[in-house]
């Protein structure tokens, strides 16, 4: 399913890609989870063009420049071996199949799960 760039002209998918990667970096610290350097990026475990996971911090990990770009991007089964001692076997394969689910959610109900003070 394609996303509108916009719904009823009040949340935007870049205002939620921002949201859920602050929420990452602060689940993390603002550490790379890996080695612990600061101003980190945040990384889908499962690609954001999976619709379901796309907004879930569980889907998420902090990751410095070099862990982000040359490991996880291109060692990808040993980045899974990482992702599975960090979260478990069970979490990862539950994050697997809901990657998998039809998306469901509206961008105003995404964005009230990311932020529900607002």
């Amino acid at each position: 399913m394609k996303l509108p760039k916009k719904v009823s002209g009040k949340v935007t998918v870049k205002e939620l890609d921002k949201l859920w990667s602050n929420k990452v970096k602060e689940k993390f610290d603002n550490k790379c989870f890996i080695c612990g350097k600061g101003s980190p990026h945040a990384h889908h475990i499962f690609s954001r063009g999976y619709k379901s996971t796309r907004w879930d911090i569980e889907n998420g990990v902090a990751l410095c420049y070099y862990h982000h770009f040359y490991f996880a991007h291109q060692k990808f089964e040993e980045f899974r071996d990482v992702i599975i001692d960090l979260i478990g076997e069970e979490k990862y394969d539950e994050l697997k199949l809901k990657s998998k689910e039809i998306f469901t959610l509206t961008l105003p109900e995404v964005k009230s799960l990311l932020n529900p003070q607002e």
